[in-house]
């Protein structure tokens, strides 16, 4: 099976970026990582600007709930932040082309756990953020899709996974992980394959793995990371078919 590769920026993206990135991988992109915090926030997700670039290049969106310095916060935090982040990709993306897709949607949240400033993630939050996630993306789309919750963390955050694992025995979903560990030099060497035991978190998980954020701030500065999907096919299908593809410029 061919590699599968994704990238992610904070900033937006453009002809320019991707074309960067197709001749690092050779291929266009499979999907996108970008942000959404709340709707309007400046480093969102620039529908005006990005869908055209999603739809000419057949890139699935990505998205990110970004509120890294909340994550170790009580349940209502967790709550009040799912619904800004339900809101924003729902304004950016619309409803009703979201509810034409239906089903189940993927959100991951981003979690740092490298300082005070960008902490661990907390049960409660976890407890509040995901179970908001489902509510409310159940209720603004009366009940035509669902946004189904899942986190990205640094493989070595050992609180983090600790958490999710305590979530899930206690019944709150995690549809899946993302996890980052930087291999040397990874922006310029070639593409390595998946390394299970490199960058599986030491705490089990019930939710599968479905990527490896391998290199970060290629190709310019502050620039591209670079993502792998996990090989088993069907790890990888369930999260491709959870993504979307933003809807055509003009429309």
């Amino acid at each position: 099976m061919p590699t599968l590769l994704g990238a992610d920026t904070l900033v937006p993206v453009t002809d320019a970026i991707v074309a960067m990135v197709k001749q690092r991988f050779g291929a266009a992109p499979l999907f996108w990582g970008r942000y959404f915090k709340r709707p309007g926030f400046a480093q969102d997700y620039q529908p005006q600007l990005e869908n055209r670039v999603f739809n000419s290049n057949t890139m699935r969106l990505l998205p990110i709930a970004r509120q890294t310095n909340r994550v170790a916060g009580t349940a209502s935090d967790g709550a009040d932040d799912a619904i800004l982040n339900v809101d924003a990709f729902t304004t950016a993306l619309g409803i009703e082309h979201l509810a034409k897709i239906g089903g189940e949607l993927l959100m991951f949240l981003d979690v740092e756990g490298t300082s005070d400033s960008n902490p661990n993630l907390a049960l409660d939050y976890w407890i509040g953020w995901s179970s908001a996630l489902l509510a409310h993306s159940r209720r603004v789309s009366s009940g035509r899709f669902t946004i189904v919750p899942a986190v990205y963390c640094r493989q070595n955050q050992t609180p983090t996974w600790e958490a999710i694992a305590r979530a899930q025995s206690l019944g709150f979903v995690c549809a899946g992980a993302w996890v980052f560990r930087m291999r040397r030099d990874a922006c310029t060497k070639p593409i390595p394959e998946w390394d299970a035991p490199f960058n599986t978190p030491a705490i089990p998980l019930a939710c599968p793995i479905m990527m490896w954020q391998f290199a970060i701030d290629c190709l310019f500065e502050g620039g591209v990371d670079f993502d792998m999907l996990q090989p088993d096919p069907a790890v990888a299908a369930a999260l491709l078919n959870r993504l979307a593809l933003p809807p055509p410029a003009g429309s």
